[in-house]
């Protein structure tokens, strides 16, 4: 019997390309930053900082205002995005650009 897609939401398995994998493993190929890409970076102050990608070394992610791990980096996202009405039409939906959304809005 075939398992549909269905039957694996909230096990910790998904399908990819036909085969089931681990949630963990689909972890690993999840988005990853790029030279020259604007991203946002964690910040003491301000919570969140706009910066640019020098250079990505493992976990380290080089930027031009400093090094953070790569889970301190978050995909910006497109300019035209600024201050949709609907925060679910935005690319990415991690917490800085819900904020930024926020504060183009009102």
């Amino acid at each position: 019997r075939e398992l549909s897609l269905v039957e694996f939401e909230g096990c910790g398995m998904a399908e990819e390309d036909g085969e089931i994998v681990l949630e963990e493993e689909k972890k690993d190929k999840a988005w990853s930053p790029s030279r020259e890409e604007h991203v946002w970076i964690t910040d003491e102050a301000e919570s969140f900082v706009r910066t640019i990608v020098n250079q990505v070394e493992g976990d380290d992610v080089m930027t031009r205002d400093g090094v953070r791990k790569l889970h301190e980096v978050f995909p910006m996202n497109p300019e035209k995005q600024d201050g949709v009405p609907d925060n679910t039409m935005m690319d990415y939906l991690f917490d800085p650009n819900l904020l930024h959304n926020i504060s183009v809005r009102y």
